[in-house]
């Protein structure tokens, strides 16, 4: 199957392209931006979480406290 066939097949079958194609190509089909840019901010928003040495440990016993925790860790690196 060639490249232009999958790239035409994706979107027939309701689905949404997110990854851009090459720039070589003669007709860009759309692609998503924001969806291609998400797994990243997820990843790094985990990379960041995981430096609290509390959230890796599961220093806390029960699941409220740990979730407490996650809650203040999540709002400090999102106003930094």
């Amino acid at each position: 199957m060639a490249s232009n066939d999958l790239i035409q097949m994706i979107p027939d079958m309701g689905a949404m392209l997110v990854r851009p194609v090459g720039s070589n190509r003669n007709q860009q089909p759309e692609s998503n931006d924001h969806w291609y840019k998400a797994p990243n901010l997820v990843e790094g928003f985990c990379n960041q979480i995981k430096q609290v040495g509390h959230i890796v440990r599961r220093d806390e016993k029960l699941d409220r406290n740990f979730r407490s925790m996650l809650n203040l860790v999540s709002t400090i690196i999102w106003l930094a």
